[in-house]
């Protein structure tokens, strides 16, 4: 609705702006056909967003001195592209204001995916159902109701509502006293933040940067088990991995000034905490090594100090341009039943206790699948799945992460999460190492290769490496090969 509401300002906009150009400047020679079919084209958007109006009638006198005029071929249609865009196609002679002025209300139109991203990708996605035609949605609709979902499907959904005043968490602790012996704390920007390091076995190399380690969603230290040790033996510096909230041991925060807009769950907060975290530590230069959801809030961490000499993004979970792809990510427009849980997920931790109810329920299946069976990717040999699971589940015996988790979930509702859009690549660290799994399933390889080519590929200083065997946890499913690239890399600075 919000996104309707601005496109009829647009249009109302377009319509001032002609009346301008009209009354403001008498001597411009403008076609009297193109005149009335600009107003016929603005009067048929009008009507397609249900603002039918009166048309304007045009002045006869006017018309009859611009009789003298050679006639031009008017703008006559109005083409889509894939992802959305109005673009006017015109005759060779079309007359330039209108062309501008058309051109103008394009880009208004397309503002709006950038200020409302989650408007604009239910935008995308209708379109893409539009164009699709009655077969490609009725194929969809087909396939859905030919595998319907069972009760253990809805009950999650459901079950909530029968819950709105959940009781307080048993047995949780504080993360100091879950903590492990490796674990540090520190307090930055008012929020208490986990970490781990390591120093380099063999003493510092001269010169060499500290490496900072983000996790993904629902990730934490423990996804950098394999790695922090060997890693800073490698590149001869200090490597520190932390835990962005909600997840792993850091502090829960479940009051804060300036509501969800200054919520310490977004993104831009874990981008501040980041940064605010080398100060903290006495960090000179550093590389930002973010995985996942973890690779775009290390990219928006590297615009913010001169410090930071290199990003590294393993798995990227990354906003795509519209331009470089045909595919829609991240969900693909065919997959209802995943827009709905995701719309429906949207909607409900917004509702006070069947919120928290909600995600308590969606975390105990979560917790039932991996205590029963592991985790559902190959690990080291030294390793087993369900000891691996155990160490994802440890942060869930600490205070408030029901509640740390539906704060999460509404920043990103409000930033857009992966639909907003990502620094440019002028703005970020002059060489860039993207690493993706082949056989990754989570963030696809199409996803990163297209993120690699947008920002300008090799000739940009992106090196991209891809194990092909690997899938979404390379540093996880191969760690050897993952410190050999990064050391590779930071080398190359």
């Amino acid at each position: 609705l919000s996104a309707f509401s601005t496109a009829r300002s647009n249009v109302r906009t377009c319509n001032k702006r002609l009346s301008f150009f009209r009354q403001r400047r008498p001597s411009l020679k403008v076609a009297s056909d193109v005149r009335m079919e600009a107003d016929e084209w603005i009067s048929t958007w009008k009507k397609n967003q249900g603002m039918v109006e009166a048309p304007q009638t045009p002045n006869i006198s006017e018309l009859k001195k611009e009789k003298s005029i050679q006639s031009v071929k008017p703008v006559t249609t109005v083409k889509r592209k894939m992802q959305g865009d109005l673009i006017p196609t015109e005759s060779d002679n079309a007359d330039e204001e209108v062309h501008e002025l058309l051109k103008w209300a394009s880009e208004r139109v397309q503002s709006i995916e950038t200020s409302n991203p989650v408007a604009g990708f239910a935008i995308q996605t209708v379109s893409k159902w539009i164009r699709s035609g009655p077969d490609g949605f009725r194929k969809t609709i087909e396939e859905q109701v030919a595998n319907p979902p069972k009760w253990e499907d809805f009950e999650p959904f459901v079950s909530p509502w029968l819950d709105p005043f959940p009781r307080p968490l048993e047995g949780v602790k504080s993360p100091v006293e879950v903590a492990g012996p490796s674990s540090r704390f520190a307090r930055v920007l008012g929020v208490k933040l986990h970490y781990e390091q390591a120093i380099p076995s063999n003493g510092y190399t001269p010169g060499a940067p500290a490496l900072v380690l983000i996790h993904g969603f629902n990730g934490c230290t423990f996804s950098w088990r394999h790695v922090l040790q060997p890693l800073a033996d490698a590149v001869g510096s200090k490597v520190i991995a932390f835990d962005r909230p909600p997840f792993g041991l850091s502090e829960r925060p479940t009051d804060w000034n300036g509501g969800v807009t200054q919520s310490p769950y977004s993104a831009s907060a874990a981008a501040n905490l980041t940064t605010a975290l080398t100060r903290t530590l006495g960090l000179g230069k550093y590389v930002l090594v973010g995985h996942s959801a973890g690779a775009p809030i290390a990219a928006s961490a590297s615009t913010q100090s001169d410090r930071c000499v290199g990003l590294a993004m393993v798995a990227p979970a990354v906003t795509l341009p519209k331009e470089e792809t045909t595919k829609q990510w991240p969900i693909p427009a065919d997959n209802i039943g995943q827009i709905l849980r995701i719309a429906y997920t949207s909607a409900i931790i917004s509702v006070p206790g069947v919120g928290r109810s909600y995600i308590r329920k969606a975390t105990e299946r979560q917790v039932q699948d991996l205590e029963e069976n592991g985790v559902g990717y190959p690990v080291p040999h030294d390793e087993s799945p369900k000891a691996v699971a155990q160490g994802y589940l440890k942060p869930l015996g600490t205070k408030d992460w029901d509640v740390g988790i539906v704060e999460h979930y509404k920043a990103l509702v409000t930033e857009g999460g992966l639909l907003a859009p990502g620094p440019t690549r002028a703005s970020l660290p002059s060489k860039i190492l993207i690493i993706q799994g082949g056989e990754d399933q989570t963030v696809p390889s199409w996803v990163a290769k297209t993120y690699a080519k947008a920002m300008g590929g090799e000739s940009k200083g992106i090196t991209y490496e891809e194990f092909s065997d690997v899938g979404h946890l390379p540093m996880e499913q191969d760690p050897l090969r993952f410190i050999k690239a990064m050391k590779d890399y930071v080398l190359s600075l």
